[in-house]
């Protein structure tokens, strides 16, 4: 509202989230701001002016076990009590490094603008270059949350989502196999996947060095239950060699906005 006379007493207002041009407006944090005049006094009404900033970490709730050669991954949830920024990594203790121990796996976000209520976080159990960790490790998982002022309202929702990861031929043999049942008698690995909004998929195959070998696009996808598949072959159509590989899988809408990466881990055996 703007130049909007009022009586004394208490009101609450609303705000649905589109700019004065009709427009809505994108994920990010966002301020109430009152100004007000009043006998000929003038004066505004900001909560960050003198907010104090508080950094806690939230109870959470993870599992003592995990297997993502098996797609079981890291499933973490926690509450935050105000709009907040979030970081969330994980890290292992490395003590032969100079300066500090503590050497980082995979960062999922640093301060990540999160709504107040309950969250999930997922690890799929690769490290930050999409390579499946070492079993046998302990990972240690850092969550720091950082509350906004009163006056902040935290919009989220506009960028996609990608959940319920399943993997069919988690282990397979990409060559040309005249028993197979396929079609055309060879196999795929194939990922099942649901996506909150309409995008495309991003799809890269990762070696296990970290090593980008084969990428690909799906597009036309529609909300709801999707899949791709890979056929085993890098960018120039060979088969790969046998070993270990990562699928990282990110939907892109029609504005750009990016989903958090997924990873579906998968094994070539000839």
């Amino acid at each position: 509202m703007d130049g909007e006379f009022r009586d004394a007493g208490t009101y609450v207002d609303s705000w649905d989230g589109y700019d004065s041009l009709n427009n809505q407006v994108g994920d990010g944090s966002y301020y109430y701001v009152l100004s007000y005049s009043n006998n000929g006094v003038e004066g505004e009404i900001d909560l960050r002016e003198s907010a104090t900033f508080s950094q806690y970490t939230p109870s959470r709730t993870w599992p003592g076990k995990f297997n993502p050669y098996t797609g079981v991954p890291v499933t973490s949830t926690y509450t935050v009590n105000k709009p907040s920024e979030v970081s969330f990594y994980f890290w292992v203790r490395d003590n032969s490094r100079p300066g500090s121990n503590i050497a980082p796996v995979r960062t999922l976000f640093i301060r990540k603008l999160k709504a107040a209520g309950t969250h999930t976080e997922i690890w799929d159990g690769v490290d930050d270059n999409g390579v499946p960790v070492k079993p046998g490790e302990q990972y240690r998982i850092t969550l720091w949350v950082y509350e906004l002022p009163d006056n902040a309202i935290v919009i989220t929702g506009d960028k996609p989502e990608v959940s319920n990861l399943t993997v069919t031929n988690r282990t397979f043999n990409p060559k040309f196999n005249p028993y197979s049942t396929e079609p055309d008698q060879t196999e795929s690995a194939r990922v099942a996947f649901d996506i909150s909004k309409d995008a495309l998929m991003n799809v890269v195959a990762i070696d296990s060095t970290g090593l980008k070998i084969d990428l690909f696009t799906k597009a036309g996808l529609t909300a709801g239950a999707n899949s791709i598949s890979w056929d085993g072959r890098n960018f120039k159509g060979e088969l790969v060699l046998p070993g270990v590989y990562s699928l990282q899988l990110t939907a892109i809408d029609s504005k750009g906005n990016r989903s958090l990466p997924r990873y579906a881990i998968l094994t070539v055996r000839y």
